[in-house]
């Protein structure tokens, strides 16, 4: 049958009454919604489709709907079926957008070269599709996540080692830190420094970047103190004095408590508004190495040089002794390094590294050992999940990352 331009319609205050047809039922059968709110709604749908507002990912299913749209709207089904199937149009474009997107290695197991000197720290970013590290070589080196990996850019800038580093929460900007007394704070899309940060007075050894709200930046440093920084500002918006040497750091989502590790082995609990100290934690005989805020903000991790991994419940009204799990199994070496830990994107498992070049992961729940990876020829120096899927990247003292599938 050949097709047929579609015929006109006349609106009514009370129904839609296409050309030589019946008579459809008037709006206020639909209880839900308004005529009005019927044609907006479907309006911006359709423009949405025709105009390819629908993010990238989710245009296919787009097109896919879009000549069964104008057939629908070329007939005379009436309202209730064009906002039905515009319904149907969000519902599966939602559906699509909230499925993680998910890395496709090249190997299973990859390892990755370019630097020069040690590697001291590894990151990815938020979104999942970037990873950054920093080395001893004084340079930060951006990678892509998926294939082979690739190094697409590289960030001069300090002028010594680089000790830390962390991503904002939209993975544009990159906060790093260096034993040249600054912290550095990096556009990642242009890949140059936005500001230097200079008010230690010695080394830096830890940093850490809010996930939510304003960028607030958190350092510690061989001078005893952790200061709290707005990138904004060229000076520090608030300081605590430690009693040692401060060498691990981390900060809330929001950036209300800041949790800070020495060489006495005790971590402190600041509260960022008030700047006063909430309660310590103690348990741990030697340098604390390194410290992780779980995503729920509710549990906090330690790594110390007493060859202990310690889990410590940092909420508000927590009754009784605050440390509820220690995982043992990796080692501290003589070179003194600061080794870092990490949580699994879903909290169930955690990861440190090790001197005896091995990467060592945890049940966090049984407190019982999982993995066992070797490959490295050094200490492994930091460890990172990856915030979409069961991915885990290592920084090792042998110049070089591994990243791979946990199974």
């Amino acid at each position: 049958m050949a097709w047929e331009p579609p015929r006109a319609r006349t609106a009514s205050k009370s129904c839609w009454r296409p050309s030589g047809r019946a008579r459809r039922k008037p709006m206020s059968s639909f209880p839900r919604w308004s005529r009005q709110a019927t044609e907006r709604k479907m309006h911006w749908w359709w423009r949405a489709a025709t105009r390819s507002q629908i993010p990238a990912k989710s245009t296919s299913v787009a097109r896919r709907l879009r000549s069964d749209v104008t057939k629908k709207r070329r007939s005379s089904s009436g309202v209730g079926t064009d906002f039905i199937l515009a319904l149907h149009l969000r519902v599966e474009v939602d559906a699509e957008e909230a499925e993680p997107e998910i890395p496709d290695l090249a190997e299973p197991t990859m390892q990755l070269t370019g630097h020069g000197a040690a590697v001291y720290a590894c990151e990815f970013d938020p979104s999942g599709r970037l990873l950054a590290s920093g080395s001893f070589d004084q340079r930060i080196l951006l990678w892509e996540v998926g294939g082979e990996c690739p190094n697409y850019n590289v960030l001069f800038g300090h002028k010594n080692a680089v000790i830390d580093l962390h991503w904002s929460k939209d993975s544009s900007r990159l906060v790093s830190c260096s034993a040249d007394t600054t912290l550095a704070f990096w556009d990642t899309n242009a890949g140059k420094k936005i500001k230097t940060l200079k008010h230690h007075t010695n080394i830096i050894n830890a940093c850490a970047i809010t996930q939510r709200g304003p960028d607030i930046i958190a350092s510690a440093s061989d001078d005893s103190s952790v200061r709290l920084w707005d990138p904004r500002q060229r000076l520090p918006i608030s300081s605590f004095e430690m009693d040692y040497q401060a060498t691990a750091v981390a900060i809330s989502e929001s950036g209300e408590m800041v949790f800070a590790g020495g060489v006495d082995g005790v971590i402190v609990a600041q509260d960022a508004r008030k700047q006063g100290e909430v309660f310590r934690l103690e348990g741990h005989s030697d340098i604390i190495t390194g410290l992780s805020l779980n995503p729920m903000g509710s549990h906090l991790l330690s790594n110390a040089c007493d060859h202990t991994l310690r889990s410590w419940d940092v909420r508000p009204f927590c009754a009784g002794y605050r440390m509820e799990k220690i995982f043992r199994g990796h080692r501290h070496g003589s070179d003194r390094n600061l080794l870092k830990c990490a949580w699994s994107r879903d909290g169930e498992q955690v990861a440190c590294g090790s001197a005896d070049r091995v990467v060592r992961v945890f049940d966090e729940p049984s407190a019982m050992e999982l993995y066992a990876l070797p490959g490295h020829r050094g200490t492994v120096n930091d460890v990172a999940f990856h915030p979409k899927t069961n991915i885990l990247v290592s920084a090792s003292s042998d110049k070089t990352l591994f990243i791979g599938l946990l199974e």
